[in-house]
């Protein structure tokens, strides 16, 4: 089980947000639970601060990158950590 994280983009309004809607379908299109409809959503709802849904642990770094290469800045929260395995006998 890996890492989960919760990807938020912060857009300017005016004509940027569209631009900025067509950036994130393109950079983020490798990602496997990414949807685009749910930006298209975001984007007609005359939001500035868009949920990118849920990426694993080893997909973070990529997006992010790529996203700030395309000049839209975003943040990636981590909601779900991996639990560390204990031997047998070992105290909690």
């Amino acid at each position: 089980m890996s890492d989960l994280f919760i990807g938020t983009a912060f857009i300017n309004p005016g004509p940027d947000a569209r631009k900025a809607l067509m950036k994130l379908k393109r950079v983020l299109a490798f990602a496997e639970r990414f949807e685009p409809a749910r930006l298209e959503a975001q984007y007609r709802a005359g939001k500035h601060e868009w949920d990118l849904g849920e990426f694993l642990e080893f997909e973070v770094a990529k997006a992010s990158a790529m996203c700030q290469g395309a000049g839209v800045p975003v943040t990636f929260e981590n909601v779900r950590s991996t639990p560390y395995a204990t031997t047998v006998g070992e105290a909690h």
